[in-house]
């Protein structure tokens, strides 16, 4: 049977029957065909839409698993191909690490650091009033422990000791300070942090900060801010009668001489002899003689200072300066 007697069988069909199951085995085979064909890709449609959805979401999923699979796999290669660099990373990092650790002093150091402290101020004629421990604070490496100074002096005498304070080793951090004036004196209160090894065993060994450490302060000739803006007037200049004196103003200028000089890092001090014949090392912001003389500048040949003297009922500032001997052994003192 070929195509042009189905055509015709289904041309001559009353399509009628097909309302009527009971003419089935009467239809004509082209139309079973075709109903057969119908009735599977009616049932094909109805299996992919219903059994092969759930597995398609499967096939979905796991298409976007391997795509996020094969990143991570690329990614962990790129990053064995650099893991000898990186290792190499690592171990510079440890040794900087270990390095800048054993610059730290052990925890016994904290008494040698107050003692400094202490004596540092004590050279710039400042008042101790305060020192205060903070609680020890751990970090993974390190160990922190805070301390607060109170301190009582004039404003070039606190700018030399914070200036040797911040030129200290980088384990002595000050952290913040306050200054509060105190009659023709400033209050200041300072914070500073210790840094500590935590493995005593690999400490550094406490370096001499009073002698090691240049001073940073290079203000001193200058005016202090604090003071009253009339030079001329009795409070202005008037000496402090509450101010601690240092052993060197127990003399006369002309009874005092200067020996030298000594240099380290960058620093200089004079060599003060008195008529004991005890020779003191000052620096910046010393006290010399009897007229609250306060070192302002020292060369390799002079001290110069500035004193506060008396005149009627004012007080004044003036320059002087102590020399080196001469040849014949006679000392210059320029008034």
């Amino acid at each position: 049977m070929n195509f042009l007697q189905h055509y015709e069988e289904l041309l001559h069909f009353d399509w009628h029957e097909l309302n009527d199951l009971d003419t089935l085995g009467n239809w004509p085979a082209a139309l079973k065909t075709l109903v057969l064909l119908l009735a599977f890709g009616l049932c094909l449609g109805l299996g992919n839409t219903v059994l092969l959805r759930g597995t398609r979401a499967d096939l979905e999923r796991s298409l976007t698993e391997t795509t996020t699979l094969r990143d991570e796999l690329r990614a962990k290669q790129n990053l064995a191909a650099t893991l000898n660099s990186e290792r190499a990373k690592l171990h510079v990092s440890e040794a900087a690490l270990g390095a800048l650790l054993h610059q730290l002093p052990a925890r016994s150091a904290l008494p040698a650091v107050l003692d400094a402290v202490a004596e540092a101020a004590r050279r710039y004629g400042l008042a101790l009033d305060a020192l205060t421990l903070g609680e020890e604070q751990p970090h993974e490496f390190y160990l922190e422990q805070p301390f607060s100074l109170t301190l009582r002096g004039d404003y070039h005498a606190l700018g030399l000791f914070m200036g040797e304070l911040a030129a200290w080793p980088l384990f002595v951090a000050p952290r913040d300070f306050s200054l509060t004036p105190e009659g023709t004196l400033l209050r200041a209160q300072l914070d500073v942090s210790l840094y500590q090894t935590t493995q005593d065993a690999q400490a550094a060994a406490l370096p001499n900060l009073l002698d090691n450490t240049p001073t940073l302060y290079t203000a001193a000739a200058l005016r202090d801010p604090f003071a009253p803006d009339s030079p001329a007037s009795t409070s202005a200049n008037a000496p402090d009668a509450e101010r601690p004196r240092e052993a060197l103003e127990a003399f006369d200028l002309s009874e005092l001489r200067m020996s030298g000089t000594l240099e380290r890092q960058g620093q200089r001090w004079a060599l003060i002899g008195d008529p004991s014949g005890k020779v003191t090392r000052v620096g910046l912001g010393a006290r010399l003689g009897r007229d609250q003389g306060r070192i302002v500048r020292i060369s390799r040949e002079r001290v110069e200072l500035i004193e506060v003297v008396q005149e009627g009922a004012t007080w004044r500032e003036r320059d002087n300066s102590l020399s080196l001997p001469l040849i014949n052994g006679t000392q210059r003192i320029k008034r």
